[in-house]
């Protein structure tokens, strides 16, 4: 952390890389604008980067900013579609809205980097299962290995997942 209240730009980049596609995901879940939420994710970093003197916890700040930048742009846009619709009731924008998308999109976050710990082989099926939604045949044909093969890769994949992922709810209840 000290060298990121230095100015150390590398930090920062590895902060970025780490945590823009959280970020990123965090603020859509409150917005469904795909293009607000890059720029609220990307405005988030100016701000640490500008306070990095100031912040004693980056990745809670970053997440604080893009909770209350999605959510006023929630608000607002509401405010603008109720002026041009000149009638209707507006929008709920709940706090507890902003509270699950985070909590899912930190999930989401440690699932990937728990599938990033799974050996090369085994991490490909996974993603090409799972986040292609390849079947097991097809997977075997693009891999070149028998299904049987890719069974045992899944059933071990997904026990080391389960494995991971139990102890994931312990950590947000430490939060609370």
């Amino acid at each position: 952390m000290q060298g990121f209240r230095l100015g150390n730009k590398a930090i920062f980049d590895t902060i970025f890389r780490e945590l823009s596609p959280a970020l990123y995901f965090y603020s859509l879940q409150i917005t469904a604008d795909k293009a607000v939420s890059e720029e609220i994710a990307g405005e988030a970093f100016v701000r640490v980067w500008e306070r990095r003197e100031k912040v004693k916890d980056v990745k809670a700040y970053l997440y604080r900013v893009v909770r209350n930048l999605s959510l006023d742009w929630v608000k607002a846009e509401n405010k603008r579609r109720m002026i041009e619709q000149e009638a209707g009731p507006m929008m709920a924008v709940p706090e507890t809205l902003a509270w699950e998308a985070m909590v899912k999109t930190e999930l989401l976050r440690e699932l990937r980097a728990a599938i990033d710990k799974l050996p090369a082989q085994r991490q490909r099926v996974i993603k090409l299962l799972y986040q292609e939604g390849k079947s097991v045949q097809e997977v075997a044909t693009a891999l070149n290995i028998s299904p049987r093969v890719i069974r045992e890769h899944r059933k071990e994949g997904l026990a080391f997942l389960r494995k991971i992922m139990r102890l994931i709810p312990l950590l947000f209840l430490m939060i609370l």
